[in-house]
């Protein structure tokens, strides 16, 4: 059992640290996608939630305070999903059902990261 929460950790760390990075190298794009959803300071803020998942993606990986680096995921996602894909305000149909998807994804994963957060 041991192997397979390694392997999920691995998977888990590498896609919020690769996620994270992508904030730096894409910031010009993530800034604008921000600046159109009437996020205030668009840049700083882009840069900050890339800290915080790379801060949690490699807290997983390493396993290093573990309890911390689920803290800064769950900051994350919560602002995210609350701020960017607030589907109930688009009305594009299609785009409508792309966010109300990517919500309903990072709410299933603020979940499990709760669940996370209840065992380290």
């Amino acid at each position: 059992m041991d192997i397979v929460i390694l392997i999920g950790r691995l998977l888990f760390g590498g896609l919020m640290l690769f996620a994270g990075i992508n904030h730096f190298s894409g910031l010009s794009k993530l800034s604008n996608m921000a600046r159109s959803k009437g996020v205030p300071l668009p840049t700083l803020a882009t840069l900050v939630t890339g800290i915080l998942l790379m801060l949690g993606g490699l807290s997983y990986i390493a396993w290093y305070n573990p309890w911390w680096g689920t803290v800064l995921l769950l900051i994350f996602f919560v602002l995210v999903t609350l701020v960017m894909h607030r589907f109930w305000k688009v009305t594009d149909p299609a785009q409508r059902i792309q966010e109300m998807h990517t919500f309903m994804g990072n709410v299933s994963i603020i979940g499990l990261l709760l669940i996370v957060l209840s065992f380290v």
